[in-house]
Parts: C-alpha cells; sequence; structure tokens
C-alpha cells in the first residue's frame, strides 16, 4: 500500500522549496552587488580622490567620503569589537600628508558583526558628516550633506560582509578652538533614521565651521546634517 503524505506535509515541503529560491535569489542579488562594488571600489584614482574631498576652510563645506580597499579585514584588531555590528574606527595617529600637502585622518568602516550589513552611498561616497562640540558641549555639525550633487545624484548601497572594511579620508580641520570631533555615518536606506557614531576624539576647528555656507552645493532644500527622523533611497 502506497502511502500518500498529509496536507500539512506537503504544504511544509512547498513552504520550504519557496523559501529555498528566495534564499537563492537574495544570495545571487548580493553577490552581483559585491562584485559590482568591488570593482567600482578598486578603480577609484587617489590623484583623482585628493581633488575630490574638500579642504579644510573658515566656513561650512560639503562632506565627501570617497570609500574604497573592500576586503577583509588585516589592519583593524577584532578582538574588542566581536558582535557589535557596524564600527567607526578612527585612525587620529596616523596624518595623511601625501595629497597635495593637505592633512588627512584615516576612517574606517568595519563590519564586526556575524551578518552581511545594506549601507546606503551616493557617488561612491558614504554618507557621512563630521560633528563637533561647541562652547555649550552640544553636538553640532561642521559639515553638511548634499543629495544633490553627483553625476545624476545617485543613490546607492554598499553591501559590506562580515569582517570585511572599507577604508575613506577625512580632512583634518585646523582653527583657534579646542574641541572634540566625531563622525557621523547614515547607515538606513529608508525608513526610520539610523546613524552611527565614532568614537570622539580632540581636535581644534575655526569657529566659523559651525555656521553653515551661504553657497551650498546643489539645491539648498537638498542640504541635510543627517538628523532625519526618516529616511527615503
Amino acid at each position: 500500500m502506497i502511502a500518500v503524505p498529509s496536507i500539512q506535509k506537503i504544504g511544509f515541503l512547498i513552504f520550504a522549496f519557496f523559501m529555498s529560491v528566495v534564499a537563492f535569489l537574495v544570495t545571487g542579488k548580493y553577490t552581483q552587488q559585491k562584485k559590482k562594488h568591488q570593482q567600482r571600489i578598486q578603480s577609484v584614482d587617489r590623484a583623482v580622490l585628493a581633488t575630490e574631498v574638500p579642504q579644510a576652510s573658515q566656513e561650512m563645506k560639503p562632506a565627501l567620503y570617497v570609500y574604497y580597499n573592500y576586503k577583509p579585514n588585516d589592519e583593524i584588531q577584532l578582538n574588542n569589537l566581536q558582535k557589535q555590528g557596524l564600527v567607526l574606527y578612527v585612525d587620529t595617529l596616523s596624518p595623511q600628508n601625501d595629497y597635495q600637502s593637505r592633512n588627512f585622518i584615516k576612517v574606517f568602516l568595519i563590519n564586526a558583526s556575524s551578518q552581511t550589513s545594506v549601507i546606503p552611498v551616493q557617488e561612491r561616497s558614504l554618507i557621512m558628516i563630521q560633528e563637533a562640540l561647541n562652547e555649550d558641549q552640544q553636538w553640532k555639525p561642521i559639515e553638511y550633506w548634499s543629495y544633490d550633487w553627483g553625476r545624476g545624484r545617485s543613490q546607492d548601497s554598499l553591501v559590506l560582509e562580515n569582517n570585511y572594511i572599507v577604508q575613506t579620508f577625512a580632512p583634518r580641520y585646523k582653527g583657534n578652538f579646542k574641541t572634540k570631533i566625531r563622525f557621523k555615518l547614515r547607515t538606513n536606506l529608508n525608513g526610520k533614521a539610523q546613524y552611527l557614531y565614532s568614537p570622539a576624539f580632540s581636535a581644534s576647528i575655526p569657529k566659523e565651521q559651525f555656521n553653515p555656507t551661504q553657497n551650498p552645493v546643489g539645491n539648498k532644500q537638498a542640504i541635510s546634517f543627517l538628523d532625519e527622523s526618516k529616511v527615503n533611497q
């Protein structure tokens, strides 16, 4: 006598097959995105990067953090970072003076979790700004982000696997006002806004950098200090 599978068993088999197809499609999508980003990131010319990063000045400047070196992490020890998710690591001890005599700070975005992270980017740049403590010990932006710049002003996503890093360079601002600085990074594609902060570090800046520029890049309506409660890709 031939055993006939129950309706519950048939339903379970159909559901399992459906989930395996979904997993296959999602994995394939992430693999394609990873390959695309690896090609784009590795093709970044450092000389071009040097001309794109805004120079330090007396007024607030637009932020630009072109990322590259998508690779397994072999520079930062993760012993104290495991299972912390995304981490912004700022290397303040290694001044970068090789780009047209400018001073830069190395900034690493590390995926210290056990899962792949998908992070919004715009024109090969992390959506990130610098903030500083003002005289009232309140965190205020000293850079602004413009959603209205670049070729086509396109937003995309960076697929960052666990234990992988990308690197960028940040301008090292100088001035007479001694303070603390931190980096603020947008981390979600849409919905309720989510931001990641770096540890604060000592710095000095011109006080004028707290004042928004009168001539921002692009449409003034597209200017952001990364303080939105919701974001849309």
